[in-house]
């Protein structure tokens, strides 16, 4: 009887040692958006696109550029949607590192935004630039939903670009949701 006792404290302790099965990545390209998610007029820009390592870090980028004078004929409008997704070693840092690095590439004053409710942790920030009559807006979004971490970015004139900015971050943010499970 003795000896069935230690024999199930041992299988315990083994069992106990055995790590978790641990969540596995998504395809970090099947997260991504899609021409469908972006707006009428920017097409995939594939020289800008496809899997990247940084820095050691891999990850995916989709950019999305439509034609810079239609923003001048038109009177505003989204020109441009830059969305990276990554897989750091440490997410939390990750997050810091990629919000530090879109931030220090942005012309003018960058401010922050109240972060909108997608991923664990999240970071929104706005720039501008004024081009003669035009303002053109830049707005981020930038989260991390598990291992990974994301960022939205457009550009633009007028008012609609930090809500685009959102709306394309709870896509991504949805489907790394789904992913997930």
């Amino acid at each position: 009887m003795r000896s069935a006792g230690l024999a199930w404290m041992v299988i315990a302790l083994v069992l106990g040692t055995v790590s978790p099965a641990v969540a596995q990545a998504p395809d970090l390209a099947t997260v991504v958006l899609t021409a469908a998610d972006v707006p009428a007029g920017l097409r995939l820009n594939p020289d800008r696109s496809g899997p990247q390592l940084r820095g050691g870090t891999p990850g995916y980028q989709a950019t999305f550029d439509g034609d810079p004078l239609s923003l001048a004929q038109a009177g505003g409008g989204i020109v441009s949607v830059v969305n990276l997704v990554a897989l750091p070693d440490d997410p939390a840092t990750g997050l810091d590192e990629l919000v530090r690095g879109m931030r220090q590439g942005l012309p003018g004053n960058t401010v922050d935004l109240t972060p909108p409710a997608i991923g664990e942790d999240r970071r929104a920030f706005t720039s501008s630039l004024g081009l003669g009559p035009l303002s053109v807006n830049i707005a981020g979004a930038a989260f991390r939903r598990g291992s990974v971490v994301a960022a939205v970015v457009v550009t633009g004139a007028g008012d609609r670009v930090s809500s685009e900015a959102v709306r394309l971050a709870q896509i991504v943010d949805g489907r790394l949701v789904g992913a997930s499970r």
